[in-house]
């Protein structure tokens, strides 16, 4: 991440910190499992549909995902 995309985003950031609590915790965790789950099984069941370089795309889409929950869940906890 750049220097630049970091200050775009910390105002983003600094909204989610701020009004985060247990209620906010419950809906993102559950609502973002969820979401997850079905990233996941939409791109295992259309996988073989993609060419190599679109199979990456998906799986790096995958692991952003995967990444923004456990930035969240790092927050939650810090």
């Amino acid at each position: 991440m750049t220097a630049r995309q970091h200050t775009a985003s910390a105002p983003a950031c600094d909204f989610i910190l701020k009004h985060w609590n247990a209620e906010v915790t419950r809906a993102l965790d559950e609502r973002s499992r969820i979401t997850l789950e079905i990233i996941r099984n939409t791109a295992q069941r259309v996988m073989d549909r993609f060419s190599p370089v679109d199979q990456i795309r998906a799986m790096v889409l995958i692991a952003r995902a995967e990444a923004g929950l456990r930035w969240l869940g790092d927050r939650r906890h810090a």
